[in-house]
């Protein structure tokens, strides 16, 4: 028995440099929330505050700001000081490295978006981007909550259950 790289036509055409090569891009982008900061910056600099806010729920401020150190050092955005009536105003930029990896993470969105077609069988449409169009709408007060005892209609009683009169 042989052991070693496959031979014949489902060799793959990468070579074992090119997956160790492979391992840097992958690093930069490892953590839940790189992707999604990269490309809330590229339509230009952020402030925290803002980012918070296009990426939605489920990022808290501390992991925001963590995330952004890690990037920073590892000069994938820059991080300025724009300074306002006296107060300095933080926002954060693309660097060239950081804009580099946009390319990338569009590629791998497709990637995903063809394999989920794949497994379930159907294609999945493409995700809408917007912060907006994530979270779901408002709703008017009182809308789909379960009446309380004395706004229920059907109900003769004047006491709540259990309980008895004063």
């Amino acid at each position: 028995m042989r052991s070693g790289l496959p031979v014949g036509p489902h060799r793959p055409a990468l070579g074992m440099a090119d997956a160790f090569a492979a391992r840097t891009p992958a690093d930069l982008l490892s953590g839940k929330w790189v992707p999604p900061i990269l490309v809330a910056l590229a339509a230009g600099p952020r402030r925290p505050k803002t980012l918070l806010h296009l990426i939605g729920s489920g990022l808290s401020k501390q992991v925001l700001i963590d995330t952004l150190r890690r990037m920073e050092s590892e000069q994938l955005l820059t991080k300025s000081g724009v300074y306002q009536d006296g107060q300095t105003e933080v926002r954060y930029t693309l660097t060239g490295r950081g804009r580099s990896l946009l390319p990338l993470v569009a590629e791998l969105a497709r990637w995903q978006h063809a394999d989920t077609g794949r497994r379930t069988g159907q294609p999945r449409p493409p995700a809408d981007t917007r912060a907006h169009a994530r979270r779901p709408a408002p709703q008017r007060a009182g809308a789909g909550r379960t009446p309380n005892h004395a706004e229920h209609r059907t109900c003769t009683s004047p006491l709540r259950p259990g309980r008895t009169p004063r």
